[in-house]
Parts: C-alpha cells; sequence; structure tokens
C-alpha cells in the first residue's frame, strides 16, 4: 500500500530583501515527492530545494541542492517533483524582485 502524508515546510512566509531558510524536515521514509510552493501576492521568488542526510548545520556545510532556482513569478502555485532524496529536505526561498508572500508543503510517498 502507498502512504501519503504532507509536511508544512512554512507557513505565511515574507520574502523581501534577504533569501529565507525553512526548517529542515524528515523526508527518509518516502521514494518520491512534490514540493508545493503558493505565492500569495504578485512578487517573485526564486526556490532552491535543499537535502542532507543530517539534517542540520548551515545551508553551506551540510546541505546539498538537489534543484535549483526555480523561478516563480506572480501569485499561484506551482510544483517540484522529486525522487532519490536525501534524509532531510528544506527550502531556501531568494528574492527575485517584489517581496512575496509564500506557502510551501512537501508531499510525500511512500
Amino acid at each position: 500500500m502507498t502512504v501519503c502524508e504532507t509536511l508544512p515546510l512554512c507557513p505565511d512566509t515574507v520574502v523581501d530583501d534577504l533569501p529565507v531558510l525553512t526548517e529542515p524536515v524528515e523526508v527518509g521514509p518516502f521514494r518520491e515527492g512534490v514540493v508545493f510552493v503558493r505565492v500569495l501576492e504578485s512578487g517573485s521568488v526564486d526556490v532552491d530545494v535543499g537535502v542532507s542526510p543530517i539534517g542540520y548545520e548551515d545551508w553551506a556545510g551540510a546541505w546539498a541542492v538537489r534543484e535549483s532556482h526555480h523561478e516563480l513569478d506572480g501569485p499561484g502555485m506551482y510544483e517540484i517533483p522529486l525522487e532519490n532524496f536525501g534524509n532531510w529536505l528544506r527550502l531556501r526561498l531568494i528574492p527575485a524582485g517584489e517581496p512575496a508572500t509564500v506557502l510551501a508543503w512537501f508531499v510525500g510517498k511512500g
């Protein structure tokens, strides 16, 4: 039987001047998944998906960028499919123009 679970990555998060890192979530039990990112306003944001075997420490020291610079321009729901990822996952939200309010989730299947 396939198990599906939704894990929140960030609540209403404003991305304006500096990159924002979401909290790490453990995704080891899943074989595949989708990161959903919803942009609520007309701003723009770039998204990097990071994976890690340990789930802590700083972005540069312990995280590998799996999917980089998904450009999300304007309001809407966006998806980033993933396969064969590490045990921990987090996002780096990078401002790419006007400030944006963002929500994100990981939906895993295992």
